[in-house]
């Protein structure tokens, strides 16, 4: 069974915690989670992503806008302990820990392994939650649609003969 130190591919992208978010977007852009550890006198604080940072004034603060606490999980956990903690949550990412030092970021996709889980209906994999409803997944956009349980009786499922 894997550990989530094996599956970490993700670096921690830092900002510090009076960065104004429209010097943050550029740096949440290119990270390849889209996602920015926020700290303060050199530990972690919080942590904002894209689609926050696209939402908030750009003159302000990084420090308004962003999520606490920050869920962590150790390096030697297992890899299906992680995916139940962030499905439990409801979040897309974990900060990977050994030992109090941060080793790097542990996404949804990361936990699944490389096939991922993908939005049932526009294909997205950023902020994808299961809809224990219909057990399809979905990202924020699409969930948020007032028809997501009409477009999920009209899509085909996968499985039959």
């Amino acid at each position: 069974m894997n550990r989530v130190r094996d599956l970490v591919k993700r670096p921690v992208d830092t900002i510090r915690a009076d960065t104004l978010v429209a010097d943050a977007l550029p740096l949440a852009e290119k990270s390849p989670t889209r996602k920015l550890v926020v700290e303060r006198h050199g530990r972690v604080a919080g942590m904002i992503c894209l689609c926050d940072l696209q939402k908030a004034p750009p003159r302000s603060r990084v420090d308004r806008w962003m999520s606490i606490p920050v869920e962590t999980i150790e390096a030697n956990a297992f890899a299906d302990d992680a995916f139940t903690r962030m499905k439990v949550l409801d979040i897309g990412s974990l900060l990977v820990e050994d030992g109090g030092k941060t080793l790097g970021l542990l996404t949804l996709e990361d936990a699944l392994g490389s096939e991922g889980v993908k939005c049932a209906c526009c294909g997205s994999i950023a902020h994808v939650r299961l809809d224990p409803a219909s057990g399809a997944w979905f990202c924020l956009d699409c969930s948020a649609n007032a028809h997501t349980s009409e477009r999920v009786q009209g899509m085909e499922m996968g499985g039959g003969d």
